[in-house]
């Protein structure tokens, strides 16, 4: 099992786009904000589905009040 999990490591590392931390540089500070919170949820609890969860929520809030 520690192999398969070595593999599937690996292979996320090298399918990421290392690139796209610029562009939370350049994006609206509710989007940099709900993408940082989203990978802090998601590291902390363990849970993707949490943190997918979270972050949709929060976008939503956050899309709610900009346009009332």
């Amino acid at each position: 099992m520690p192999i398969l999990a070595a593999i599937m490591v690996m292979v996320s590392v090298g399918t990421f786009d290392w690139k796209s931390f610029k562009f939370i540089k350049r994006a609206p500070r509710t989007d940099a904000f709900v993408m940082i919170l989203t990978v802090a949820i998601v590291l902390l609890t363990n849970n993707l589905a949490l943190g997918v969860i979270v972050g949709v929520i929060v976008s939503a809030l956050c899309f709610a009040t900009k346009n009332i």
